[in-house]
């Protein structure tokens, strides 16, 4: 019965991998930095679901073949529904299939891009084995930030490198939507700010650049729902659904803002959800693990004064508030919007700081220091925004910060600092071209 079995599941894999190999992939516009594969390491690539993990893949096969045969890049989704259940000993027999299929590129080097990698327990069992018996490269995708986790790393013995994929940044929005991003002539700049409008509120999945708001909302409807159901509810056996509902859509309304666990478990309790303060730690923690949330503490020394305080959450992306906001909320937007480029630009711890007055961004490894605000055209705005820079920086001992902000262009010098006042368009594309 178990061989019957067994046998049937390699059929399944055989059959993918011929697909794969007849299969036109179709090239879609590359992200602003293509995947670099490196030789004997399991090359991880992590992010939230529909980001376009699986396109920057296809799209590196698609550069292979132009300087070997099909057969030697093979692209296979653990998820598709022919192989469920997928259980560890069943990786091997995709091997197995593959080279059964192909035994002289045992030879040869070969390219396996295996998605959703983080369904199947153990995983990293195989991939270690394999790096060590076959000659092969590994490119593997999942929607999982353990794949970043040091067990992870220690258990492939230092044979793995990551790299994040967030949906796409605003230089990559109007690479899609053919914005010339380069030109700053009156004209284009009108283009510019036209495309940040539609990126602010419908954020950046690939798949919705030509959609409309009213089309994206339903699409970003059916990511929240896949994300709570696949990545959440399956993943972890949780069986009440409510609570996880109502927190994820509270979170995405709330972007940008300090979130406090009490406050929540008391504003359930008001809803007439039960839920205890140890489940809601949890949950959040499940939805930072997939990538639907970021979360971002208060800058200390002091491990236990960070958590001790509240943290900031960010929208994986800003297209989310859109499943949960009536009304445009620039403020917030823009905000998240600058915490996923310094995240994506930069790939480091990101900090608020909270002195007299609370700055929005601290990156302690690239001395940045960061305040957003939409509008700064009341005088107690802009002075409430300059100050809270001005003695950060004094405290941090630093000689330079940023306020962005929606279309202001200025820069304030006195004797020991430098503050930069830009506007938001110009920022996004200033270190990326």
């Amino acid at each position: 019965m178990f061989c019957k079995i067994d046998a049937m599941k390699k059929d399944v894999f055989k059959q993918l991998i011929l697909d794969s190999v007849e299969k036109n992939y179709m090239h879609i516009e590359n992200r602003h930095t293509p995947l670099k594969i490196y030789e004997n390491k399991a090359n991880c690539i992590i992010g939230v679901r529909r980001c376009g993990k699986t396109s920057l893949m296809q799209n590196t096969i698609i550069q292979l073949r132009k300087k070997s045969k099909p057969e030697n890049a093979i692209y296979i989704n653990l998820e598709d529904d022919r192989l469920y259940p997928l259980q560890l000993k069943d990786l091997n027999d995709f091997i197995e299939s593959y080279y059964e299929l192909y035994p002289k590129n045992r030879n040869h080097k070969v390219y396996f891009f295996i998605d959703e990698i983080q369904i199947v327990i153990g995983w990293e069992k195989f991939v270690r084995r394999i790096l060590d018996t076959e000659n092969c490269n590994l490119i593997i995708s999942g929607s999982s930030a353990k794949l970043l986790s040091k067990e992870i790393h220690t258990s492939l013995r230092g044979r793995s490198i990551s790299r994040e994929v967030y949906p796409l940044s605003f230089l990559e929005y109007l690479q899609f939507t053919g914005v010339d991003y380069k030109s700053k002539s009156t004209k284009n700049k009108s283009f510019i700010k036209h495309a940040l409008e539609d990126y602010l509120f419908k954020g950046g999945f690939p798949e919705l650049v030509s959609f409309d708001e009213s089309e994206a909302r339903k699409f970003l409807q059916e990511y929240k729902d896949l994300i709570i159901f696949r990545d959440l509810v399956e993943r972890y056996n949780i069986r009440e659904i409510a609570p996880l509902r109502y927190l994820i859509n509270y979170l995405y309304k709330n972007r940008s803002t300090l979130v406090s666990i009490n406050r929540l478990y008391n504003d359930l309790k008001s809803q007439g959800i039960s839920i205890g303060k140890s489940t809601l730690y949890d949950y959040m923690a499940y939805l930072q693990d997939c990538y639907a949330i970021q979360s971002v503490p208060m800058y200390s020394r002091s491990i236990k004064d960070q958590n001790r305080n509240p943290q900031k959450v960010y929208a994986i992306d800003n297209g989310f508030g859109l499943t949960t906001n009536i009304t445009k909320e620039y403020g917030k937007n823009f905000e998240n919007t600058v915490f996923l480029h310094l995240k994506q630009l930069h790939g480091v711890d990101i900090f608020y700081y909270k002195g007299n007055q609370e700055v929005d961004f601290y990156l302690p490894d690239k001395k940045i220091l960061m305040n957003v605000s939409y509008d700064i055209s009341n005088p107690q705005t802009y002075d409430r925004e300059i100050k809270g820079l001005q003695e950060a920086m004094t405290e941090l001992k630093l000689n330079s910060a940023y306020l962005i902000t929606d279309n202001v262009k200025e820069t304030i010098v006195t004797k020991k600092q430098t503050i930069h006042i830009v506007p938001l368009w110009e920022w996004l594309l200033e270190d990326m071209t």
